[in-house]
């Protein structure tokens, strides 16, 4: 069910949607309710699949080939937990609809598996928080199936025997998602191997969401979520554990990345305005020009001699189209 940068999607959701490429890694545009429709239709149908939720500090990762672009492609959602990921997506002139973060999507699936009869599990993180936050779910969502609670040790996943018992044991339990608590990107390369083995669930890759659903750190104000000074508050509770991440590796690269995204929206605005005009004598005729490489709206119709040809920018590659 993956899909490269720019393919269409598939069966069940936008024909027209294309993937959104911000500092190489394509996301998905599409809402966190458009998430869970996709879950829930896929677990009726029981084909399951893998959903990450990259930020700044996955971008990061991926600029240094930590994380890598075959875990990435082999995903069937790429959604932006981010809001300097939505504003880059802005200054390129591909907007994506909204931040959809792994700590918002966590309850909402939740809520979804229990309306729907479906069961959930945990995989990873610390072994307290895992099993509070699972309680807690269970408790807001009555009816939900908590189908597996699995904190394996340290190193767990590098070891092919360890990781084909887990799977097994998450077979026998038949849950519709799995929410993968280990950290980037070894929450997602197992996901990815889990997935193989498991091709009718679900997987999601959390972090440390089920820490913050547990309540074992609070999570920021609404307003800092919607402003994009989140990490100003994760920073503050666990400055020795974040600082060289957001402040060293994180900070450059979302300023990378936007002005990488501001430059790209500017060259394909100019790229799609006509630059001169030929043209015999007669009336005149209606047209558009539709900037066929980014699928953007047309640009403003303009008045074309009859008879005569729009030049455009030899960067463009915009289409004249629609005369009238």
């Amino acid at each position: 069910m993956s899909r490269m940068p720019g393919e269409p999607r598939g069966s069940g959701e936008d024909l027209g949607a294309r993937r959104v490429d911000i500092g190489g890694i394509g996301f998905d545009p599409i809402t966190a309710s458009g998430v869970v429709t996709t879950f829930r239709t896929g677990a009726a149908a029981r084909k399951g699949g893998l959903i990450i939720t990259p930020n700044i500090d996955h971008l990061s990762l991926f600029r240094r080939g930590v994380l890598s672009s075959e875990l990435l492609e082999q995903a069937d959602l790429v959604v932006a937990d981010g809001m300097p990921l939505v504003w880059a997506s802005l200054l390129k002139g591909e907007a994506l609809p909204e931040r959809v973060s792994g700590a918002d999507l966590v309850p909402l699936l939740c809520r979804a598996a229990a309306q729907d009869g479906l069961g959930v599990a945990f995989v990873g993180g610390r072994p307290d928080a895992a099993r509070r936050a699972s309680d807690l779910l269970a408790l807001q969502n009555p009816g939900l199936k908590v189908s597996a609670v699995l904190c394996p040790e340290r190193g767990f996943d590098s070891d092919p025997r360890r990781v084909d018992e887990l799977c097994r044991e998450l077979a026998s339990t038949e849950p519709a998602v799995v929410f993968t608590a280990l950290g980037a990107p070894r929450q997602e390369a197992l996901n990815t191997r889990m997935h193989a083995q498991l091709p009718s669930a679900w997987f999601l890759a959390c972090g440390g969401t089920l820490e913050m659903i547990a309540g074992m750190y609070p999570r920021a104000p609404r307003w800092m979520r919607r402003t994009g000074t989140e990490w100003l508050w994760r920073l503050a509770l666990e400055p020795r554990r974040l600082a060289r991440r957001y402040l060293v590796e994180d900070l450059p690269t979302c300023a990378w990345v936007l002005a990488r995204s501001a430059v790209t929206g500017l060259r394909r605005r100019r790229a799609a305005r006509p630059v001169a005009w030929t043209g015999g004598p007669g009336g005149a005729t209606l047209v558009e020009v539709v900037d066929t490489a980014s699928r953007n709206p047309p640009v403003a119709p303009a008045i074309v001699p009859s008879g005569g040809l729009l030049a455009t920018n030899d960067r463009s590659d915009a289409d004249v189209t629609r005369g009238r």
